[in-house]
């Protein structure tokens, strides 16, 4: 005798991954086809540790976040509940997509001349930090406040396109060499 608690659902297919649910169909020779709505909620720590492993960082999360208008540790729920609820590369491909959206967005309301609107630089660097880059940047010679200025912009777009790890290696040389 075959009982519905034995019978193994077809792959569920995701209606709404923000809401966890999910669609699946049963086909019991009892009560033939019938489609059942499965719920599962992830905790915010394994939604967390979800991102946590994957490839995704802080600055990944921040532009996430400032496209929904949501905080960086929303962000991060975000990308983990996709890779939990998910098939691993159209997880990858959702984030991607709304990332570059994210970006794109991002560097058409940055302005050179408004320092204001460079975000993720006034986030998580100093002023010495921006001169200790132009300086490495521009071969050790004495910079000008407008190549600090570049350097700040150069900065934020940088790490909006996705490359913190040279700009964290640029800041390390510079340290190395010019910091006394």
């Amino acid at each position: 005798m075959t009982t519905l608690s034995s019978q193994r659902p077809i792959r569920a297919k995701e209606s709404n991954s923000i809401h966890d649910i999910f669609y699946s169909t049963l086909e019991s020779p009892l009560t033939g086809k019938k489609e059942i709505i499965l719920t599962r909620t992830y905790s915010r720590r394994e939604r967390y540790n979800s991102y946590a492993s994957s490839s995704y960082d802080y600055w990944d999360a921040k532009l996430i976040g400032m496209y929904f208008q949501q905080s960086p540790y929303e962000s991060k729920l975000w990308i983990g509940n996709k890779f939990l609820f998910m098939p691993y590369y159209e997880a990858i491909n959702t984030i991607n997509e709304v990332l570059g959206s994210a970006r794109n967005q991002y560097l058409m309301s940055t302005r050179f001349n408004n320092p204001s609107t460079l975000r993720l630089y006034n986030h998580g660097f100093a002023y010495n930090d921006a001169v200790l880059l132009a300086r490495f940047w521009n071969n050790g010679r004495r910079v000008t406040p407008y190549q600090i200025m570049q350097s700040k912009y150069r900065i934020d777009q940088t790490l909006a396109r996705g490359y913190q790890e040279y700009i964290n290696r640029s800041l390390e040389r510079a340290k190395r060499l010019y910091s006394y």
